[in-house]
């Protein structure tokens, strides 16, 4: 298994150095730590919440707290700047700036986003607005008009990327303007099916200038089928792939596809849009091919069963093993490659109470060639009841 890989690897290698990049636009691919939503933080349905800044990191926990961890010490608590605050009242700790929809949470250009909600005019329901702070989690302000539900749904999935907000809902996707975040929304994707049947909109990403989604549609034979789609964000230009998004490395896009008769899983590599597809790697069904692009490795990941631990096998771009390390159960953020510097993952522990919490773990990933090892950061859960903590705007 390893040779074979380290092999193909090697192949794909040289086969990335002679091929030529097919970019139809004027705008840089590769990523921008400023402009860019981070793709190595979604992969497939599992959007984490994390966000990174130039000096930390920015999680979010229960109940809608921010907790911010500085990258020179690895220390995290709740962002929260108030004297003698203990961070269990979710009305009153500054660090609660998620009050509503998902955990979304992002960097860009100077600030943190989220998401909230407040109530729409006549004060009977609520609705979502994108949310703009100050690093520190002070100076709220609302970007956006409340988002009209009737004709937009509620949100589903949400990010920032080179100067504008997109958004998906249960009728399509949609995206705003950063420097007009008041205005109309641009409808970007209008799903084909009637509204009383499945519109789910799945795995929601951009890399340069391609957004990348899954809607489910009904097919000439009456079926729900998910059909995977990249749009050009310059030209608008829509166009179906073979296969499903499996990751970006040296600015091109990695499909997959599954043959469940064969028990293989097939990758291919190809241009942004889908175009000049080629073979890349084949692994056993159960495992998956994983890429971390800012620091040019390849993840194998074996999926063993619900009774053993799944391993985690790292290669460098020549196909050489640096390690391999067990892989912690029932994490809840998904165990993706995630940034250069750590993996974070989120796992539920019981306390000396018998009482279950979330902690925050990570590893070190500078160390090359050494088995990861996971420390626990912080809790995530402060407050002390739930409740539902909606912004009033008046």
């Amino acid at each position: 298994m390893k040779k074979f890989i380290t092999l193909l690897l090697t192949v794909v290698m040289v086969l990335l150095c002679s091929c030529k990049v097919t970019d139809t636009t004027d705008i840089k691919t590769s990523y921008n730590f400023e402009t860019d939503v981070p793709y190595f933080y979604r992969t497939g349905d599992a959007i984490n919440p994390i966000a990174i800044s130039p000096d930390g990191y920015y999680f979010i926990g229960d109940f809608g707290i921010a907790i911010y961890v500085d990258k020179n010490t690895m220390k995290g608590t709740p962002l929260c700047n108030k004297p003698n605050c203990d961070h269990t009242d979710r009305e009153t700790c500054n660090a609660y700036i998620s009050k509503s929809i998902g955990h979304f949470i992002q960097y860009y250009k100077g600030y943190i986003y989220t998401l909230n909600e407040v109530y729409n005019a006549d004060k009977q329901y609520y609705e979502p607005i994108l949310a703009r702070y100050n690093l520190d989690g002070t100076g709220f302000k609302s970007m956006t008009n409340p988002i009209n539900l009737s004709e937009a749904g509620s949100v589903a999935d949400c990010f920032i990327h080179r100067g504008y907000f997109y958004y998906s809902t249960f009728y399509g996707i949609y995206r705003l303007s950063m420097d007009n975040l008041k205005g109309e929304a641009e409808k970007l994707y209008k799903v084909k099916n009637k509204e009383e049947e499945c519109n789910n909109i799945h795995c929601l990403n951009a890399y340069g200038n391609y957004l990348y989604f899954e809607p489910f549609e009904i097919n000439d034979e009456g079926e729900t089928e998910e059909i995977n789609y990249s749009l050009n964000l310059k030209t608008l230009e829509l166009k179906k792939l073979a296969d499903n998004v499996a990751g970006f490395f040296n600015d091109r896009l990695i499909t997959a596809k599954g043959d469940p008769d064969k028990d293989k899983i097939y990758y291919r590599i190809c241009d942004l849009d889908g175009g000049n597809s080629r073979k890349y790697e084949t692994l056993p069904i159960d495992d998956e091919l994983r890429f971390d692009p800012l620091r040019k490795l390849h993840y194998v990941q074996i999926n063993n069963d619900s009774i053993f631990p799944e391993k985690l096998t790292a290669y460098d771009s020549k196909g050489k093993e640096l390690y391999s390390t067990d892989l912690p159960k029932n994490s809840e953020i998904s165990f993706t490659p995630q940034d250069e510097n750590y993996f974070f993952e989120i796992r539920t522990q019981e306390d000396k109470n018998g009482k279950a919490k979330k902690w925050l773990w990570y590893a070190n990933k500078t160390d090359v060639g050494n088995e990861l090892k996971f420390k626990k950061l912080c809790k995530l859960s402060w407050a002390k009841i739930e409740l539902p903590g909606y912004i009033t705007v008046g």
